[in-house]
């Protein structure tokens, strides 16, 4: 008994922790890592190893296609395509899912400088204006949709030339229960959707039979 309260303790630990992520654009790039309790694990760019030898590609064999398997035409050549029931099933989740997500995510920490450069003061002057009603847009949206702990965002201009920049350093923050919460009914949805169209397709083949 003991052994199973500690089981599921841990389990309710577990679901209430906070999971999350973080993203930076800067000079070096676009980075993403993956964030859980204290640890921090680097997901892109991964770690440079050795580049493998090139290989020249080796001609594959043409494959006999059996009879009466016409296949979808792509730009590829000839592929079967996958069942668009389940695409059916899914499309009506699209949206309800993207709304959980806002509701369930938390943006702990959001820095995001615009630096427009240019040596044409005009053009500094009008870059700089644009850039900084774009970046204005841009924050109105994000504080419509996500919960936004603490933010920073500027807009600066330099006259100096050369190459406008941008800098991004956000966090992110989610719990496996809200997930759950989330999944659970989109999951359940899905299944009584998909087994309501494929007795649609039944009814209709046996009707066509």
């Amino acid at each position: 008994m003991k052994v199973l309260l500690l089981v599921l303790l841990v389990l309710l630990i577990l679901l209430l922790l906070p999971f999350g992520g973080a993203v930076r654009y800067d000079q070096d790039g676009f980075a993403t890592w993956v964030k859980a309790l204290c640890f921090r694990f680097q997901v892109f760019p991964g770690k440079e190893g050795k580049k493998p030898k090139e290989k020249k590609p080796k001609e594959k064999p043409k494959e006999k296609k059996p009879k009466g398997d016409k296949g979808a035409e792509t730009p590829q050549g000839k592929k079967k395509g996958g069942a668009l029931t389940l695409v059916r099933a899914a499309l009506p989740l699209v949206k309800p899912a993207l709304a959980g997500v806002k509701r369930r995510l938390t943006i702990d920490e959001l820095e995001l400088f615009v630096t427009w450069r240019s040596d044409d003061p005009a053009d500094a002057a009008i870059g700089y204006g644009r850039a900084n009603a774009a970046l204005g847009a841009l924050w109105a949206l994000i504080e419509a949709n996500f919960k936004v702990k603490k933010s920073r965002l500027g807009c600066a201009v330099d006259f100096d030339g050369g190459e406008s920049a941008v800098y991004l350093d956000a966090a992110l923050s989610l719990n496996l229960w809200k997930v759950l919460t989330l999944v659970l009914p989109l999951l359940i949805r899905f299944l009584c959707n998909y087994a309501r169209l494929k007795r649609a397709g039944d009814d209709k083949t046996k009707k066509e039979a």
